[in-house]
């Protein structure tokens, strides 16, 4: 049934480590050795077909509906999509990647439906384009018997340093900042943990015991943030009384002189 890989059995008792080069995203070259896309994939098939790579056996969602059981064989696209993770590893923003792989499932979904040169697709690939624009670099990988794992990365548009990530001391930032990160994080936490302490105690709303725990300081959190709320109900024209302070205890009177 298979044509491209081998059983992981019968693959070589010796790894194969092979070295893959990005532009923007793209894979350019083998082991430095610049070649065309559809070269390079055949190339990959054929190397990593040999150390048994790229079996796939799935149960997939056709388009009408219905589920199917396919077996595949992918072994160049295997090892290019880790060599490619690989690189994006240390050129992707944090928050870029997490949106872009939040819209994986609706590209892969617009692929295998037909739908690649419908209007989204155009959109949703220009997405996808502009998140490329660092990812050049180079990716090593060994490949054996069956296996394909990631042993190393380069690029000249890396986004880590050894030196900002120690635990040491550092000119990046104070490590005392983290305090103030993890209490601000913690808020929204902690005064739905005061909130529902007061209701078991007493049955009380926002306006209980529960919330005069909270300190009214110049520059609290939580006052920062009613304020902000508070502003932005009058600009929509509401009722800013009653939508931001309905009970007593959080009254403007209450806040002033704080």
């Amino acid at each position: 049934m298979f044509v491209l890989t081998t059983t992981p059995e019968r693959a070589p008792d010796v790894a194969t480590y092979v070295e893959i080069d990005f532009q923007k995203g793209n894979p350019v070259a083998i082991n430095g050795v610049k070649m065309s896309g559809a070269k390079l994939l055949h190339s990959m098939n054929k190397m990593a077909g040999a150390n048994g790579i790229g079996r796939v056996d799935m149960v997939e969602n056709r388009f009408v509906g219905m589920k199917s059981r396919g077996v595949y064989e992918t072994p160049g696209g295997t090892v290019l999509w880790a060599a490619h993770r690989a690189v994006e590893s240390i050129t992707m923003d944090r928050e870029v990647m997490l949106m872009r792989d939040s819209l994986i499932p609706k590209y892969a979904q617009l692929v295998y439906s037909g739908f690649w040169y419908s209007p989204e697709m155009n959109v949703l690939q220009k997405f996808i384009d502009e998140t490329q624009e660092n990812v050049t670099g180079t990716a090593r990988l060994k490949l054996y018997k069956g296996n394909c794992v990631v042993v190393g990365r380069k690029s000249p548009n890396s986004l880590y340093s050894e030196e900002f990530v120690t635990f040491e001391k550092d000119r990046v930032y104070d490590q005392k900042d983290a305090t103030g990160f993890i209490r601000l994080n913690a808020l929204r936490m902690k005064i739905q943990a005061l909130i529902k302490r007061g209701k078991n105690k007493k049955n009380l709303g926002v306006g209980g015991s529960a919330s005069r725990q909270l300190r009214w300081s110049r520059h609290s959190p939580l006052r920062f943030i009613l304020i902000n709320a508070f502003i932005a109900t009058i600009s929509r024209g509401a009722s800013p009384m009653h939508r931001c302070f309905p009970n007593k205890e959080l009254s403007p009177r209450k806040m002033k002189g704080s």
